[in-house]
């Protein structure tokens, strides 16, 4: 559960597969995520200058739901410029920008248990002070379903539903998905240009993920990839397969992303904070005592009384992870948490302040 282990782990992969490997996870737990971003590209930098100089081919790895699909252009075209070829391993989840940058393959190799996705691009407004995610084919299906559905041919009518669409969302946000699902259009295409054979197909590769699915989280298999015929999708060996599980599995437990992330329960483990909340210091009145005294009492001890601190503890959680058997460059997120108790009713509370650490060398 930790760097070391895995550096193990990648130097057998190396070892099998003859090529230099890297590799870019990003968390999927709920609630401590992290998401693909082009804060990693010195981190990719320093892969690849890494990497012996005869080497022509590289394995990438990348387990993640996505982000910036602008992180995987530029990741695909720093490895294109080092290297003749890229294998893009998938042992697990590569959604959206992840999908993406396994187009830029020449040979996208899926464990059993991996998928792709959709990569229409997701939209997010704050509309009062809620989020909201939408993307152009939401819009587009809003139209369809006004037409198809709810029968409006109308023009006025269409009309005054549009205009209810773009107060609830905004003009500009609407023209920026559309802009948006042409850049991943756009990408999708160049990229599978310069890796699939039969170019006549890569216009409807693209055009399946972009459109075909009906939800972003849709898990696009490894027969289903190849049957909307992204032809470079292959089966890895059976030692190679084992060897990917094995880094997800590691990751998986290292980033605990079986599980959400509540920084109070994960602060409560702590010795010190369960000993304070464990703790409760009770008063006793002598018997007999005139109920009056009681009262007197009670009140003087609860105007004395003032909220109890628990010690600040300090939760991290791996959000981001760059590594090869040469170097290891990570992102944490730093979780503050005071748990006090609250006089009289004895109640736990708790004040959470989230920090990043930034990229850091790992050794």
């Amino acid at each position: 559960m930790s760097y070391k282990e895995r550096k193990e782990l990648y130097s057998k992969i190396e070892n099998l597969r003859g090529f230099p490997l890297i590799t870019y996870v990003t968390s999927i737990r709920p609630l401590a995520s992290g998401s693909m971003s082009v804060d990693v590209i010195p981190s990719i930098i320093k892969q690849v200058e890494a990497v012996s100089p005869e080497a022509n081919e590289v394995d990438f790895l990348i387990i993640s739901n996505g982000g910036d699909p602008i992180a995987a252009l530029r990741i695909i075209n720093i490895l294109r410029e080092r290297f003749e070829r890229i294998n893009v391993l998938l042992p697990y989840v590569a959604y959206s920008a992840a999908t993406v940058l396994a187009l830029g393959a020449n040979k996208i190799l899926m464990h059993p248990y991996s998928n792709l996705g959709p990569v229409d691009p997701q939209i997010t407004i704050n509309k009062n002070g809620q989020t909201q995610g939408f993307s152009s084919e939401d819009v587009k299906n809003y139209i369809d379903f006004l037409k198809d559905d709810a029968g409006i041919t109308d023009q006025a009518n269409i009309s005054t539903a549009l205009d209810a669409l773009t107060k609830e969302v905004g003009a500009l946000s609407i023209g920026f998905s559309k802009k948006s699902q042409q850049l991943t259009f756009s990408l999708g295409r160049r990229l599978l240009e310069g890796t699939m054979e039969d170019k006549s197909k890569v216009d409807s590769v693209v055009q399946a993920l972009c459109s075909s699915y009906f939800h972003h989280g849709y898990a696009v298999s490894r027969k289903e990839a190849k049957r909307i015929g992204l032809s470079t999708v292959e089966e890895p060996e059976e030692k190679l397969k084992n060897l990917m599980w094995s880094v997800w599995e590691d990751f998986n437990a290292e980033m605990k992303c079986g599980s959400d992330f509540n920084p109070i329960n994960e602060a409560l483990k702590d010795a010190d904070i369960q000993k304070f909340v464990n703790t409760v210091d009770l008063v006793k009145f002598p018997e007999g005592l005139d109920p009056n005294a009681i009262r007197q009492a009670t009140t003087n001890i609860l105007n004395s009384l003032k909220p109890e601190r628990a010690p600040l503890t300090t939760i991290k959680n791996l959000i981001a992870s760059c590594e090869s058997s040469r170097l290891c460059f990570q992102i944490k997120q730093l979780v503050d948490v005071i748990v006090w108790r609250v006089p009289i009713t004895l109640a736990i509370n708790a004040n959470v302040n989230f920090r990043n650490t930034g990229w850091e060398a790992i050794q």
